[in-house]
């Protein structure tokens, strides 16, 4: 009997507010605006932001997850999948805010809707690979042994399963859901959310732009010529510049760090010019970068101007009342 009205409480409590001309018999499993949904989605917000996080940083590195942080990922991977047999049994709230519940219905507008996209992010590519290169069992219990200098069709497989990975990114258009779901019960929104989501893509983009021009210096994007100037000295490419001739034995964290100031230095259109591409792969990225930075730098600060500018004619307004009250 307690079991029962937790449950009733937990997962339908919303459908008991519902008026009596709106009142069906609930097919679902879970409310929208239940107790645990909420919990659900903010733990979804979370997760997100450590697949935006850790999806680059590992593919542009090369630095895959191992031991316990191969077993957070495996978890996440799991939240999503549960993610997805929820959404076959959540309810939703139709423009006019009629809530439907009727099992089919819902089946099928999440079929028509997000499913798709959900069932591409959740692939296991990375299990994939690992099973590909021998790798899955020892990743839960010590390091790898990996060829990192290896030839021939199975080496370049690896290679383009790794970029395969860059399909969990689409998870993140999950938090557009979740941002329109609670953006009127956020109250901070109202003000600042066109300012938070400026600066938010600025992360985003800055971040998505250190681990590329990352990932396009190592040296499997070298031409031969390219490596016998190396070879010869007659150019040092920004990494073996900064890291040495032996990347990997500097601190994971110094060698982000660094491709990030590159990074924003870039986008801002600042360009100190301490760390300069050298090789073809270098300076077509740097080239895409200088070219798409100019345009969203300049309209982010356009955005955020229109916001400051909006915040300073409420204020002025206010004080207008306040001044006419008296």
């Amino acid at each position: 009997e307690y079991m029962g009205h937790f449950l009733s409480v937990y997962f339908f409590s919303p459908y008991m507010a519902i008026d009596e001309a709106e009142s069906v018999e609930p097919q679902c499993l879970l409310s929208p605006e239940a107790s645990f949904r909420k919990v659900w989605d903010l733990l979804q917000a979370v997760v997100l932001g450590l697949v935006f996080v850790s999806v680059p940083y590992r593919i542009g590195f090369d630095s895959p997850a191992e031991r316990q942080w191969y077993v957070l990922e495996l978890l996440i991977d799991l939240y999503f999948y549960v993610d997805i047999v929820l959404n076959f049994c959540t309810g939703f709230r139709l423009p006019d805010g009629t809530l439907v519940t009727d099992a089919s219905v819902i089946r099928k507008q999440y079929l028509r809707g997000w499913f798709v996209l959900d069932v591409l992010s959740s692939i296991p590519v990375d299990v994939a690979e690992r099973v590909a290169n021998g790798t899955f069992a020892c990743s839960f219990t010590t390091n790898c042994a990996r060829d990192t200098a290896g030839s021939g069709q199975i080496f370049r497989l690896l290679k383009v399963l790794r970029l395969f990975r860059l399909v969990k990114l689409l998870r993140l258009v999950r938090m557009s859901r979740l941002w329109a779901k609670y953006e009127d019960q956020l109250t901070f929104v109202e003000r600042f959310g066109p300012l938070v989501k400026q600066l938010g893509a600025l992360f985003v983009i800055g971040h998505l732009t250190a681990c590329s021009f990352y990932y396009f210096s190592t040296e499997q994007f070298r031409t031969a010529e390219e490596r016998r100037l190396v070879a010869e000295g007659r150019i040092v490419p920004w990494v073996e510049g900064n890291f040495g001739t032996n990347p990997t034995a500097v601190s994971p964290v110094y060698r982000y760090c660094t491709s990030l100031y590159w990074s924003f230095t870039s986008l801002t259109t600042v360009g100190y010019g301490d760390i300069s591409p050298t090789t073809n792969a270098e300076r077509l990225c740097a080239l895409f970068v200088m070219v798409f930075g100019s345009f969203f730098f300049g309209f982010v600060v356009a955005s955020c101007a229109g916001v400051l500018a909006a915040m300073s004619r409420s204020r002025r307004a206010h004080g207008e009342r306040v001044d006419n009250a008296r």
